[in-house]
């Protein structure tokens, strides 16, 4: 649990780098690749050990995460609404379908979808500061992989 945490916010961090005005190369990157590396790796260390089929369904999940990360389903220059934050939700859960066909945990993966729904919304829409948002919205993405 304790790893669960460390790699939570973790990812929240870089969920955050990724959003963030630094001036850093390839800064979505961070977010973008490096969040899903970092809840496949606590999936990985959290349902050790994996059989062939689960790392399979891993790798394809981190590809599908990987596209999640990169939108908002929005247009550009355009507030998020909350119905935004919704398919944000819903891409994050479902990214993770190629995992539980490979490990038959279908149960699981609509719970951790509709938590991530019933969460992410919210924060997205009472919490109004960038950083915080941000950081929240890598750390939920993260903690509900220790679901499966």
């Amino acid at each position: 649990m304790t790893l669960g945490i460390v790699l939570s916010i973790i990812c929240g961090t870089l969920y955050r780098i990724g959003g963030s005005d630094l001036f850093l190369t390839n800064k979505t990157k961070y977010r973008d690749a490096g969040c899903p590396l970092v809840g496949c790796t606590l999936l990985a260390a959290h349902c050790w050990p994996l059989t062939g089929l689960a790392w399979f369904g891993l790798i394809l999940s981190f590809g599908l995460s990987w596209g999640a990360m990169t939108t908002y389903f929005k247009k550009k220059d355009t507030d998020a609404e909350w119905y935004n934050w919704l398919f944000v939700a819903l891409a994050f859960g479902i990214a993770f379908l190629p995992y539980a066909w490979a490990t038959g945990q279908w149960g699981v993966l609509f719970l951790r979808t509709l938590i991530l729904c019933l969460t992410l919304v919210p924060w997205c829409e009472i919490i109004g500061w960038d950083v915080g948002e941000e950081f929240g919205r890598g750390f939920l993405y993260c903690i509900t992989l220790l679901i499966f």
